[in-house]
Formats: structure tokens, sequence, C-alpha cells
């Protein structure tokens, strides 16, 4: 189990530039990002996806404690309560 990662997003991978690039003309898809932890993540993808619209998924509690920042940036924030729950070890798993 990998436990308080700090990690961020610098660049989109390869992968994912192509995923949007092949999906882009179709009039209904968005996409949503995963473990968003700061608005610059956030604001990669939107820069990419031109005018598509970007799910922000709070999952993490670094990405929590920016969602203000995120909320605005994003088109739609999810905030994912039971990842969210267990990365901010707000339950009890004992």
């Amino acid at each position: 189990m990998i436990k308080n990662t700090q990690s961020g997003l610098s660049e989109i991978s390869n992968r994912d530039c192509s995923f949007i690039e092949q999906t882009h003309d179709l009039k209904f898809i968005g996409y949503a990002i995963s473990y968003v932890q700061t608005v610059s993540e956030l604001l990669l993808f939107k820069k990419f996806a031109k005018t598509k619209p970007i799910t922000a998924k709070i999952e993490q509690e670094k990405g929590f404690l920016q969602l203000k920042q995120i909320g605005e940036a994003a088109d739609v924030s999810w905030l994912c309560r039971g990842d969210l729950g267990v990365s901010a070890q707000i339950y009890d798993l004992n």
C-alpha cells in the first residue's frame, strides 16, 4: 500500500495526449482527471483539452486543501469521499 504520496503531475503523458487527440472531435466527450492535487496539474489538462469540460477528481488530502482553487479552475469537481477519507485518514480501519 502506498501511503502519503506527494507526487505531482508536471506533464501530460503520451498516452493521455493520444487519448485526448483521438476523442477531441466527439461532441459528447469531457475528461475526468483523477487525483488532482494542485490547480497547476488541472491547468495542464485544460490547456491541452481546449474547450472540452474537465472534471477534477479530489481523492487526496492535498487536493482537498486546494479545493477552492481547483474548483474555480475546473468545470466540475468531484469529492471522492471513499478515496479521500482513506488518504486523509478520517476512517478507523482497525
